[in-house]
């Protein structure tokens, strides 16, 4: 789950980073696409917190919403 939580984490990153620099820029090419993706992740990794402990599960399939016990 650490090396998942450091992929949202650079996402959320480099979109903070494009949007910095294409605020300088007048129409910029950037258009949120990290920011998407990034919240594409994080919506994939809420199943792994919803656990009957509380404590969230240490694997989970992104592909189909399911954990892996």
């Amino acid at each position: 789950m650490q090396c998942n939580i450091r992929l949202l984490g650079g996402l959320i990153s480099g979109h903070i980073l494009a949007k910095e620099h294409s605020s300088h820029l007048k129409d910029g090419p950037y258009q949120d696409q990290l920011l998407h993706l990034a919240e594409n992740l994080g919506s994939r990794f809420l199943p792994a917190f919803e656990t009957p402990t509380g404590l969230p599960y240490a694997w989970i399939n992104l592909k189909v919403h399911l954990q892996i016990l």
